[in-house]
């Protein structure tokens, strides 16, 4: 599957976006990152994932809530960012489906842009990010969404780092990305 995960590159005269194919979100393909999860599975005591704090300062567990319109550019991503000290969860309360973008990090802790992966989750699947993955912003598909959020935080603790990417990426489906060959 790394194989077929490749960008495709467009013409620079033409100032447009990079292209990134989007793959269904599934536990095994989302693994290197964090953690996707079914929410229809049978119920158990055991957790659904397991939360990262790495920094002693982040002692305040924050639920939060997000409501998610969808954007007339949706599929195109500008930035991303990342959480050194704390995984992230989203659990979609309301929605039809919902893009995730995801980078490894390099060692210098800027994103691996080489390993760019896009996944649309659904309504039945939550996503949690591990501490320092770099990720987009969620972005809704097919309709408004509505997420629960989980991570630490700290007043005092700058726990958000976001960078702008140099091209815009565009995330389609594979289906586009083999008719452009």
């Amino acid at each position: 599957m790394p194989g077929d995960m490749h960008f495709m590159k467009n013409d620079p005269a033409m100032n447009t976006p990079i292209h990134l194919p989007v793959a269904k979100l599934t536990a095994e393909a989302f693994q290197p990152f964090g953690t996707a999860f079914s929410l229809s599975a049978p119920g158990s005591s055991g957790p659904l994932v397991t939360h990262q704090r790495l920094h002693p300062l982040l002692d305040m567990p924050r639920l939060t809530t997000t409501q998610l319109a969808v954007a007339a550019n949706a599929a195109q991503i500008t930035c991303l960012e990342r959480h050194p000290f704390s995984s992230q969860t989203f659990i979609p309360l309301l929605c039809t489906a919902y893009l995730v973008v995801v980078a490894p990090q390099v060692a210098d802790g800027g994103p691996d842009l080489s390993g760019l992966r896009a996944f649309t989750g659904d309504a039945d699947t939550g996503v949690h990010y591990a501490a320092g993955v770099w990720h987009a912003p969620m972005r809704a598909r097919g309709g408004p969404a509505r997420f629960a959020i989980q991570m630490w935080r700290h007043d005092e603790l700058e726990n958000d780092v976001f960078i702008d990417l140099p091209t815009p990426i565009a995330c389609v489906s594979r289906d586009a990305m083999a008719e452009a060959g």
